[in-house]
């Protein structure tokens, strides 16, 4: 039983045969979306990384912006992971998805982001919101395109208008941006262990420490991580 499909950057022909031990696991199968020609531009994060951002490192464990954020914030521990490196194809893959707004690019690496992070059950999972002025003029929120078909979204955070977004700003705008989210409150489940933040890019960090400076007001005993699609 072949899946047949296009890639949806390239629409050529994937066909894809289910291993025995796939079909014998009894889980849904899991539709590749992009072709290993299209797939091999882009470049997953192995080796030698930063342990709380994933940023690749020739050396050490942690890189300079995480650094940063452990003198600024001594007693907050917090790590993300990242699939890929932000290189050229992952560039043009986000200027076709978030700037010309091809929402069906949102389905690209669905595979891998539930491959590599099953969901955990008692994790509640956040998306890094769009304000209202970006999410009108787009028509849909990027970070939750990218992540409602691979975990359960609870919406905690909404953002705040700011003069210009952090795609707009340079290293030192961005690292000098104040607080711009804002919480919607509500009761989590007892059972919930940890929250997980979800964002399209880790750059510097600066996003993803707003929101978990945010959250870890309003839930200071749950452990907060995040995971990204590109770093």
């Amino acid at each position: 039983m072949a899946i047949t499909i296009n890639c949806l950057m390239c629409q050529n022909v994937i066909i894809e045969k289910p291993s025995i031990k796939q079909l014998l696991q009894l889980k849904p199968l899991l539709k590749p979306h992009i072709c290993q020609i299209c797939l091999q531009q882009f470049e997953p994060i192995s080796g030698n990384q930063c342990s709380d951002c994933s940023r690749p490192l020739l050396t050490g464990i942690l890189c300079s912006d995480c650094q940063h954020w452990r003198q600024l914030y001594p007693q907050q521990h917090f790590k993300n992971q990242a699939l890929f490196t932000y290189n050229r194809a992952m560039q043009l893959y986000f200027q076709r998805y978030k700037g010309q707004g091809d929402y069906q690019l949102r389905l690209l690496f669905e595979r891998d982001i539930r491959t590599r992070f099953p969901v955990k059950p008692n994790a509640t999972y956040v998306p890094i919101p769009s304000d209202e002025q970006h999410q009108q003029e787009r028509g849909f929120n990027p970070v939750q395109g990218l992540f409602e078909t691979c975990f359960p979204l609870t919406s905690l955070l909404k953002k705040r208008p700011t003069e210009k977004g952090q795609a707009q700003k340079n290293r030192a705008e961005r690292l000098a941006s104040s607080q711009f989210f804002e919480l919607i409150p509500q009761e989590l489940p007892a059972k919930v262990q940890s929250i997980i933040i979800l964002d399209d890019i880790y750059t510097t960090g600066r996003t993803v420490w707003h929101a978990q400076q945010c959250l870890r007001a309003r839930y200071p005993q749950i452990t907060i991580n995040a995971i990204t699609l590109a770093r």
